[in-house]
C-alpha cells in the first residue's frame, strides 16, 4: 500500500491532463500542473472523467505498478468534515475516524491486525517515525533509508556454511 500524506496535491498527481480546464488552470508544469506531452496516460478516457487521465511524470514507479495490475487508485477521496484545521483532518484521516481524535489506533494498524501476512517483513513507513495510521502496530518500522535498513536475528548468515548447519537443525 502507498498511503501519500500530508502535501500530495491529487490533481498534480493524477491529472486529466488534456482537460482545457486543467490546462487553462493548472497544466502548466511550473505550476505543479502536467503538461499535455509529459504525462503518463494510465486509463484514457475513464469513467470518472470526461478526458484522459495520467500521472505525473515524478511517479514513474507507480504507473510500472498500475500497468501490472498491482496498484489501484482512488482519485478526490477525503473526509465528509468541515473542520478548517489540516493538523485535525489528518489525525481524522491516519486514525479514520471523523470527529473522534480519542481513538488509540490508526487505521492502517488496525486493518493489519484483521489480515493474514503475506510476507516475513514487518510493517515498513518510509518516514523518521511511524505514521499515525500505524499507531497500535507492533510490527512497524520506520526508516529514511531502506536500503540500509536490515533485520538481525539467528537465520541471517554471512556465508553458506552457516546457513546449512542451521537448516540441518530444523
Amino acid at each position: 500500500m502507498v498511503f501519500l500524506r500530508g502535501g500530495c496535491d491529487g490533481l498534480s498527481l493524477v491529472a486529466p491532463y488534456d482537460n482545457p480546464i486543467y490546462v487553462a488552470k493548472r497544466g502548466d508544469p511550473a505550476k505543479g500542473g502536467i503538461a499535455v506531452s509529459g504525462a503518463l496516460p494510465i486509463n484514457p478516457k475513464n469513467a470518472s472523467f470526461d478526458s484522459n487521465v495520467g500521472l505525473h511524470p515524478n511517479a514513474a514507479p507507480l504507473k510500472e505498478l498500475y500497468d501490472a495490475g498491482h496498484l489501484a487508485i482512488v482519485h478526490a477521496c477525503g473526509l465528509d468534515n468541515d473542520t478548517r484545521s489540516h493538523f485535525d483532518a489528518m489525525d481524522y484521516i491516519e486514525r479514520g475516524t471523523p470527529d473522534n481524535k480519542n481513538m488509540s489506533s490508526g487505521w492502517l494498524a488496525r486493518h493489519l491486525q484483521c489480515v493474514e501476512p503475506d510476507g516475513t517483513l514487518p510493517t515498513l513507513a518510509a518516514a523518521p517515525a511511524a505514521p499515525v495510521s500505524l499507531l497500535g502496530e507492533p510490527d512497524a518500522v520506520a526508516t529514511t533509508d531502506a536500503g540500509s535498513y536490515s533485520l538481525s536475528g539467528s537465520w541471517f548468515y554471512t556465508n553458506n556454511n552457516d546457513a546449512r548447519y542451521h537448516n540441518a537443525m530444523l
